[in-house]
């Protein structure tokens, strides 16, 4: 599940500095959004590891 996290979180920057570096504004509004929601994602990861710490599955 940390590999995951690593993995959302490696995502949203790269997708924040696309969007940054992009002169198609819609392009970087696009990418702001796939930014925000892998950051998103890698919140609600975050937050599901202690629960899932018993789990031997992960």
């Amino acid at each position: 599940m940390r590999d995951l996290l690593e993995l959302l979180r490696t995502e949203a920057a790269n997708y924040t500095q696309l969007s940054k570096l992009t002169a198609d504004e819609t392009k970087a509004e696009y990418f702001a959004k796939l930014a925000a929601h892998y950051s998103a994602l890698a919140v609600e990861v975050e937050k599901a590891i202690p629960k899932a710490a018993g789990d031997d599955r992960l």
